[in-house]
């Protein structure tokens, strides 16, 4: 059965409740879905749903990237994000800016949450209150995720191989504005806030093999802390006195 709408979650002991609401409000054709990757392009192509609802927590920590990858291939189906936990505004942000029609909270509350499907079925965008107010008191207007360049990939490795800033510099022969210039990229590019979600969501898509990673770049040895040559110093003169 072609068309319609298709619900995409992990939760499946929850399919069958969020089925029978979503037909209740005037949804046709509902199926769901928790396969993903390849299993999850084979159920969309089968189905070819006029929408999808996806649960924000679908893809984990990788779930911005991973939307953003679905939106980009699908582009005439329209995407409806739905988060059942506590979920950043910055990030609920983040994906509206880059194709998510609607973002539609269960935290605002059950008849907010109702409200948000209806404006959906009805073929409104809807964004959650919070979400809202977040969007309208930015300073600047974001740009959308663009693909991710070879020096931002090359940047991600190293930051996957725990690398500083300072080293990354070095090892690329780049200044330290150029390099942070190109992380500001990366995360914007993939959805994250900071290097730990970077790194965490390179190990969720599987994203370097470990033969490619190096763990101990050699490149800054380790130094004694402030002051620790004068307290060995002291230690040693107190030492030959006695």
């Amino acid at each position: 059965m072609t068309g319609g709408t298709l619900l995409i979650s992990r939760k499946v002991n929850r399919h069958d409740y969020f089925i029978r609401k979503l037909k209740a409000i005037g949804f046709f054709n509902v199926s769901s879905t928790a396969v993903e990757r390849n299993g999850l392009s084979l159920v969309i192509n089968e189905i070819k749903p006029k929408t999808i609802i996806i649960d924000v927590e679908f893809y984990q920590s990788a779930s911005c990237y991973m939307i953003r990858d679905l939106i980009n291939k699908y582009k005439d189906i329209i995407f409806i994000v739905v988060s059942l936990m506590e979920f950043p505004a910055v990030l609920a942000m983040w994906l509206v800016d880059n194709g998510v029609k609607s973002f539609i909270n269960w935290n605002d509350g059950e008849e907010e949450f109702q409200h948000g499907l209806e404006c959906v079925r009805d073929g409104k965008i809807y964004i959650s209150p919070d979400v809202k107010d977040s969007m309208n008191n930015r300073d600047l207007l974001p740009q959308p995720a663009e693909n991710i360049t070879e020096r931002e990939l090359q940047i991600w490795r190293y930051l996957c191989s725990g690398y500083y800033e300072r080293e990354i510099c070095h090892v690329l022969n780049l200044s330290m504005s150029t390099v942070g210039f190109h992380k500001t990229k990366l995360f914007n590019n993939i959805g994250v806030r900071n290097d730990k979600e970077a790194i965490i969501v390179a190990h969720y898509l599987k994203l370097f093999p470990d033969s490619h990673l190096n763990f101990y770049s050699g490149i800054y040895e380790a130094r004694p802390k402030p002051n620790a040559n004068k307290r060995n110093r002291r230690n040693k003169k107190v030492s030959n006195e006695q």
